[in-house]
């Protein structure tokens, strides 16, 4: 897929109101759209920074083709042009915040029944669209599930995803498909961590013997 070049593009059709938020890999503004005053989010790195450049582009490469109405995909995507120049996701704004602080909102920090299950049908409908389309999601956390106007949920944050044929049982603890996101690791990561625990605490007997 080709990504639009274009070096300031951005800002004749929408106006910077200011930062909204700072992740790991990005900085994200909030936009306003010049002409209806409709709201975005921007996700920005510099390209320079290697890791976050190569996080955010993969998100972009991805799921730019993708519509779904549970998968925050990219409107559009500007590679500004020179190394240094950064690199920019533009997104619908999900002003209902995430998951994770919907909890924390909740009385005992829990959901009530009916609505733990219609944001799990939501989930689950999202991670079939990313299935079907042949990708992995591999970073699912409340904090990357987002809550739009009208109530409904989206899933997030795709820099860590990657297309199924490369996460096969055979390839799972290789560099590029073990994912690592804080807490929140799938029962295989679980089952690597334990298995290297195990063999450095065998390591210091055999050589005592």
């Amino acid at each position: 897929m080709g990504l639009h070049e274009s070096a300031g593009s951005l800002d004749e059709l929408y106006e910077t109101v200011g930062v909204i938020g700072r992740g790991s890999f990005a900085e994200i503004n909030l936009l306003k759209k010049r002409e209806g005053g409709e709201l975005f989010a921007l996700k920005t790195c510099c390209k320079l920074d290697a890791l976050s450049y190569a996080h955010l582009r993969q998100e972009a490469v991805l799921m730019k083709p993708l519509r779904h109405a549970f998968l925050l995909t990219p409107v559009e995507v500007v590679d500004s042009r020179g190394r240094a120049a950064s690199f920019s996701v533009l997104l619908e704004l999900c002003p209902g915040g995430d998951l994770l602080q919907l909890l924390r909102r909740q009385p005992e920090a829990r959901l009530q029944p009916e609505a733990a299950a219609r944001y799990c049908a939501m989930i689950v409908l999202g991670l079939g669209a990313l299935h079907e389309a042949g990708l992995a999601y591999r970073d699912l956390k409340p904090e990357n599930l987002f809550l739009r106007a009208n109530g409904y949920l989206r899933l997030a944050d795709f820099g860590l995803a990657a297309p199924l044929a490369e996460c096969d049982t055979t390839q799972v603890r290789t560099a590029r498909c073990h994912a690592r996101a804080g807490c929140y690791y799938g029962p295989e990561g679980h089952a690597a961590l334990s298995e290297r625990h195990r063999l450095s605490q065998e390591r210091p007997n055999l050589q005592a013997q």
